[in-house]
Order: C-alpha cells, then structure tokens, then sequence
C-alpha cells in the first residue's frame, strides 16, 4: 500500500470520527473536495461503499463494509507508527507521537509532572494526551485510539495488559455523617465511582441523595462548599486536610488503590515502554 493509500485511511477514518465532511477536512487542513476523492478512491479500491448516501439524512453513516475498513485502517496506522518508532530506535532516536489516556485522578494529582518529565528526557518526542473515565480508556486502548492507558483500577478485558507503579489512599471527604449526608458520586464507568459504591454498601449506607459530577475537581468544590460527602484520593484533598477545612475519615486498607498502567496484549510501544520505564 502507497503513501497516499496511508493518508485516504487517514481521512476515512477521520470522516468517521467527525461524522461530517466539513470538519474532516478541516481537521486534516485539506479541501472538502480532497475528503470525497479520497473516500471515492477506497471504494473503488476495495469495490464496495463505506458510506451511505442520501440527500435525506444528515451526517456520515457508515455501512458494515465501512465498518470493517475503519476498525482495520486504525489497526494499520497504529503499526505504521509503532514501526517507525522502532526504526527510531535502531539510530538511538525517540521520536514520534504517544497517545495517552489518563484518568481523571491521575491527570489532576500526576499528569503534569509526568509530562514534564517525559518531554524534558525526550525533547523530540510529542504527546496527544486524552482524559477520560477508566472505561473509556480501555475501550479507546481496544480501538487503537491510544498507545498507553494509566487508570486506577483492574482492567475488565483478558486483551490488556497491566503493571502497577503508584498506590492511593481514599478518604472520606466532607461535612457531615456519611450515613445521613448527600453523597457526591462520579459517572458511570468511573473507577471512583466503582469503589465509593462498593465502600457504600460495605458500610451499609444507602444515601438518602446522590449527586453525580463528571470530574474530581467538581467533587472537590462541591465538597468545599459543604454540599456533601466524596470518596477522593488523598492527593487530591492533602491542602484540605493540611488546613482543616472540612472532615476527612480515611477508608481503611482495603480501599488502598493501585495506580496501573495499561496497554493493548503484546509489549508496549517504544514510546509507551519509555514513558513507562521513566516513571517508574
């Protein structure tokens, strides 16, 4: 397959993406009219649509043949990438994009700092960092939309691989009795929220009012200002229990979490495995 071939999967699996021509084009910094040779180009190539067409529908729906090229198309441009770092690192480079997923824990209490680090040890390396709930990491990880997940949890598929290199305290945050205050939860598919409903039921306490919010910082203000109660890592509370600004009951041992990183079966990438050998 030629380069150019490289870049039409490119902007096919970009036209998914954004559902709409316009924004792939724009995305990609070439002309809408680009974006439809290059899809034409794939279908006549595989001999097949990957696209409805229909002056009634709005958006880009793709058909099961479409469906088909993109999922492969995702697999190939991540190998295409991971053979050009390990070409890299043949003339001792590092070179390349690493596409991390990060949960919204580890951005708040981490991230920077591991950015930092990793960008001062290789200057020419770049980083597209992405935060998300630790379901989204894997499945983003399973879709080959990320190199390297870091999450505060097990991992729920046989298809990822894992290895521990923090652990985190929870406590109990805010003003209040937990058996009879308002409980501040995160979404669905959060890691915290998994474990502050397990706490819950091992405790047996059945809130009277559950409030959910879709980051830790928003928890944490809401916590502030006496809205209710939190399970929240400990780095992320240390200034509110260093001043004494609100109650902090520490969850005993087994609410001790293991802070992993993630990645798809197989070694990592050369970037994910110096971004992990860095940090650890």
């Amino acid at each position: 397959m030629n380069r150019m071939r490289l870049e039409e999967l490119q902007t096919f699996i970009t036209l998914v993406d954004t559902n709409h021509f316009t924004e792939a084009a724009e995305k990609l910094h070439i002309s809408q009219p680009t974006v439809s040779i290059h899809l034409k180009r794939l279908e006549e190539d595989f001999k097949t649509s990957l696209i409805e067409r229909s002056t009634f529908r709005r958006g880009v729906h793709v058909t099961p043949a479409g469906k088909l090229v993109y999922k492969r198309a995702k697999e190939m441009l991540q190998l295409v990438e991971q053979m050009h770092q390990e070409l890299d690192l043949l003339t001792e480079q590092t070179r390349g994009t690493l596409r991390i997923g990060a949960t919204h824990t580890i951005h708040e209490a981490l991230l920077g700092g591991m950015l930092a680090k990793f960008l001062t040890a290789y200057p020419d390396a770049t980083i597209d960092a992405r935060i998300l709930n630790q379901e989204q990491v894997e499945e983003a990880l399973l879709d080959f939309e990320l190199d390297l997940g870091m999450i505060e949890g097990s991992v729920s598929s046989p298809h990822l691989k894992t290895r521990a290199f923090l652990t985190d305290q929870l406590v109990v945050a805010g003003v209040g009795e937990p058996g009879d205050a308002t409980w501040i939860l995160r979404e669905e598919g959060s890691a915290s929220r998994e474990v502050a409903e397990a706490w819950l039921v091992a405790n047996d306490i059945k809130p009277k009012r559950v409030l959910t919010a879709h980051s830790n910082h928003l928890v944490k203000e809401l916590v502030e200002q006496g809205i209710g109660v939190a399970m929240l890592s400990e780095r992320l509370v240390s200034d509110l229990i260093k001043d004494g600004r609100i109650p902090v009951r520490q969850a005993d041992e087994r609410y001790r979490r293991t802070f992993q990183f993630v990645w798809r079966d197989g070694e990592p990438s050369p970037l994910a495995a110096k971004w992990i050998d860095l940090q650890t």
